[in-house]
């Protein structure tokens, strides 16, 4: 299991100005991608199946989905609980060994140019050989607020690629909202959208959600763009879907080739995320669509625009599980933001990063830190099994991992 060093102290910052801090270090980039394609015996290939999950998304029509999604029940859908108790978790033991993986960029498509993106070490002038200390640990330096709200500021990418996603739940028969982002790894699959895997499955109860409609740029109930379907199938992590284990927390939804405004893939008309895996120090940027407020903690929180939040890395929690320590940062979005992006940010401005880093999946409601609600999250960290089994395999993406 691949672990990162511990965060001690605490520092707090509060407002956009305030992030303008001093850049810690991160891991060296190494900016040779391969492109290799991955040869596997069958044997392999079992083995790499078996830790996924997937449905194919049943007889659903694309114009049977949309029918569902009436302004009431978008309007009505609840965002997913993402709170749970600290259950004898263990944050950031001194320890803790860095990742011990090479870093690794992959993916990314630009919307304008309809090309795939390039990764290299222009991306990351600031990175360095080792990995320096952080200052602080709980919550972390970290500002979040609404980001610019127009619509030409939500079509610039990569926030262009952030939509609010729209669930059903065939056994409860309820609905809910998560935020998710279109992912690309090949310019010629361009209908995924990542998310949390508990927007896709219930995870323990082990069966998937439903009449899935994800809504990029969604501002105030605006559809500039329009929505796509999820009309062809998702994939979680089995142990997520058997047992809820949130160091998996991850899904991909694939969606109808058409939306309702545009007739093409959702990302030749947004743009696409790519994947960072194996990374250690670093800063973040995630956008997600928050809905509960916390009383003197967090601003008012509306479900209808894009709020962004700046942070960085503080400290792994062992919660148990099959992958690593789960990442903890500071942040204020809340329930509604489940599944948000969380970028890798290569230059620390506020435009947001090309690469998926991780995503927002759960905060702790007790523990040494107190009910953690609208202060901090956690989210998986991102190894390379993450690539190989579930993005790579999602997205068409044949180098290697």
């Amino acid at each position: 299991m691949q672990n990162r060093k511990s965060r001690t102290g605490l520092r707090s910052l509060s407002t956009r100005n305030q992030l303008r801090y001093q850049r810690h270090r991160m891991f060296a980039f190494v900016a040779t991608v391969a492109l290799a394609t991955l040869v596997l015996s069958p044997l392999a290939l079992n083995a790499q199946r078996s830790l996924v999950t997937h449905t194919s998304g049943g007889d659903k029509q694309a114009a049977a989905i949309e029918a569902y999604w009436t302004p009431e029940r978008m309007a009505s859908a609840i965002p997913i609980d993402i709170g749970r108790p600290d259950a004898g978790a263990v944050r950031g033991a001194p320890s803790r060994a860095l990742a011990s993986g090479a870093p690794g960029l992959a993916g990314g498509y630009d919307p304008v140019s309809k090309q795939m993106i390039q990764p290299n070490a222009a991306h990351f002038p600031d990175a360095k050989v080792t990995p320096g200390p952080q200052t602080g640990g709980y919550p972390g330096p970290n500002g979040t607020f609404y980001y610019v709200a127009t619509a030409a500021a939500y079509k610039v990418y990569p926030i262009s690629t952030v939509g609010k996603l729209y669930g059903h739940d065939p056994v409860t028969g309820g609905n809910f909202q998560c935020t998710a982002s279109v992912t690309v790894g090949n310019a010629n699959v361009l209908n995924v959208i990542w998310t949390a895997g508990h927007c896709v499955a219930n995870g323990g109860q082990s069966y998937f959600y439903d009449n899935w409609m994800f809504c990029p740029q969604l501002d105030k109930k605006a559809e500039p763009v329009g929505c796509w379907t999820g009309t062809n199938g998702a994939t979680v992590f089995t142990v997520w879907y058997a047992n809820g284990d949130l160091t998996r927390d991850e899904g991909v939804i694939f969606l109808n080739s058409t939306g309702t405004k545009k007739a093409e893939n959702v990302a030749s008309v947004v743009g696409g995320l790519g994947l960072a895996w194996d990374w250690g120090d670093v800063h973040w940027f995630h956008y997600g669509y928050p809905c509960v407020a916390v009383s003197g903690v967090t601003p008012n929180w509306d479900c209808t625009q894009i709020a962004e939040t700046a942070a960085e890395y503080r400290y792994s929690v062992n919660i148990g599980g099959s992958g690593p320590e789960v990442n903890s940062w500071g942040s204020a979005q809340t329930e509604g933001a489940s599944g948000s992006a969380v970028q890798l940010d290569g230059g620390f401005n506020y435009g947001g990063g090309n690469w998926i880093n991780s995503n927002v999946s759960f905060y702790f409601t007790s523990g040494p830190n107190g009910n953690e609600h609208g202060i901090e999250l956690q989210g998986p960290y991102y190894d390379d099994t993450v690539c190989s089994s579930l993005w790579a395999p999602a997205t068409g993406y044949t180098g290697g991992c």
